[in-house]
C-alpha cells in the first residue's frame, strides 16, 4: 500500500463511557500508519487538545478566530 502524503482528521470523537481505553490513539496510529501525517484543528476550548498533546502530536500554530481560536495539530507516527 502507497502513502498518502497527508490526511486531515475532520472529526473525532469518543463516547464519554468508552474513554481512555486507547480506542482514539489506536484509530489515530491506523489513520497515520496509511496517511503518513495527519493534520487537524481543535477549538482552544476543548479537552481534546489535552488528548493531541499527551498522545505524540505536535502542536503547530494557533489560528486566531472569532468567536474561538483554533489549534493546529500535526501527527506522525514514529
Amino acid at each position: 500500500m502507497a502513502l498518502v502524503e497527508n490526511g486531515e482528521l475532520h472529526r473525532l470523537g469518543v463516547t464519554p463511557s468508552a474513554r481512555r481505553q486507547g480506542h482514539a490513539t489506536r484509530l489515530v496510529d491506523h489513520l497515520a500508519a496509511h496517511y503518513g501525517c495527519l493534520t487537524l484543528v481543535c477549538r482552544e476550548s476543548l479537552d481534546a487538545n489535552n488528548f493531541y498533546a499527551a498522545t505524540g502530536w505536535d502542536r503547530l500554530d494557533i489560528r486566531v478566530g472569532d468567536p474561538e481560536d483554533l489549534i493546529e495539530w500535526a501527527y506522525t507516527p514514529d
